[in-house]
């Protein structure tokens, strides 16, 4: 989206995607602190662990892969 724009414009992103229809508050609040801390940490590590192969792809209006919640604790358990 940065690299294409051709002008300026706000632009407006729900850090957590639709984590919150299927999750709490407070989980989808500690998974995103543990994916920040991981990028920090080792952020290749971090890339791969969430997106291990080409199969896995991000909607255009989301900051983070599109994983099912059983995806998702496989994720957390990794990081």
């Amino acid at each position: 989206l940065i690299l294409k724009a051709t002008e300026p414009q706000m632009v407006l992103f729900n850090i957590f995607d639709d984590w919150l229809k299927t999750i709490s508050s407070y989980t989808a609040f500690s998974r995103l602190i543990l994916i920040l801390r991981s990028l920090h940490v080792n952020p290749d590590r971090t890339k791969a662990i969430l997106r291990p192969d080409t199969t896995v792809i991000t909607q255009p209006h989301h900051v983070w892969p599109s994983l099912s919640d059983e995806q998702w604790i496989r994720v957390e358990v990794s990081l």
